[in-house]
């Protein structure tokens, strides 16, 4: 099948070297999370159920945005969960293989108490760091944040930090589907490309458009020193996106496309020209 036949929110993309495959993970419904697999980013099969709630798992609903990657003992996923009367929240999987079967690994990533989605990992300084979102149904204005975890990835170590608000930047708006001035934060990524840095990010504009656009970060990704881009959204009505490099060493960039009912992947081309993000 090929993308667009695929239904699927928050698409993540690992390239997977070993394998000499690309495994398409995503939102699909239900407490379980499927892959589709390709070897040219054109045909793809599936769906691959690799992660099926086990018993005495707490979290009941809302099993969203998986990523997949390769570290020393195997494959980590990270993804967003809910439970009944706790907290949406971001926490890690483990699996041997890239289609599983995944199964719980460590504690709760984001801070207890905080209502967190979209949790995506980065390296720097030689420590792991998730980026994550302190989603708007709790602070009216979302915020992007940042947390310190253990070197084994099973847990923070740290306390948390704001790197920065919706409001901050010069395009997330509140949509007109809302109320009250709420703004979302949706989707982090981190980008590097040639000493180039860019946190790419989703929201919505005053129409209620969903839109993905970026900051920059002064210094670290996981620092708040972020300088808001006067650009507008380099994508309209496409979301949740992420970067990774193809096997033939090209920069991709893939999101979902909003379509109501069926929304599927799609993928581009990106650079970070002149220390822009632009889509080819």
């Amino acid at each position: 099948m090929h993308l667009d036949e695929i239904s699927i929110r928050d698409p993540y993309i690992l390239a997977d070297p070993a394998s000499g495959k690309y495994y398409l993970y995503g939102t699909t419904g239900g407490m379980s999370f499927k892959a589709y697999v390709s070897s040219d980013l054109i045909d793809f099969c599936g769906p691959f159920e690799v992660f099926s709630r086990p018993k005495n798992f707490e979290p009941d609903r809302d099993y969203w945005a998986p990523e997949v990657y390769k570290i020393d003992i195997g494959y980590l996923m990270i993804a967003s969960f809910k439970t009944e009367k706790g907290e949406r929240h971001c926490r890690a999987l483990i699996a041997d293989n890239p289609l599983g079967q995944f199964a719980p690994y460590g504690e709760q990533l984001t801070p207890k108490g905080w209502e967190c989605l979209d949790g995506t990992l980065v390296e720097e300084d030689g420590s792991p760091y998730l980026i994550f979102c302190h989603e708007w149904l709790q602070t009216k204005v979302g915020e992007i944040c940042s947390v310190k975890l253990k070197e084994s990835l099973s847990g923070p170590d740290g306390e948390p930090k704001v790197l920065f608000k919706a409001s901050d930047s010069k395009w997330a708006k509140s949509p007109a589907w809302g109320s009250g001035g709420i703004i979302v934060t949706d989707g982090p990524f981190c980008l590097s490309i040639d000493g180039h840095n860019a946190l790419i990010w989703s929201s919505y504009d005053e129409r209620g458009n969903y839109v993905t656009g970026a900051s920059y970060p002064a210094g670290k990704f996981h620092c708040p020193n972020y300088i808001q881009s006067a650009r507008r959204p380099f994508l309209k009505n496409a979301g949740h996106g992420m970067c990774f490099r193809d096997f033939d060493g090209r920069w991709r960039f893939i999101a979902h496309q909003e379509g109501g009912i069926h929304e599927f992947p799609i993928i581009k081309s990106i650079s970070l020209d002149t220390g822009k993000v632009v889509l080819v």
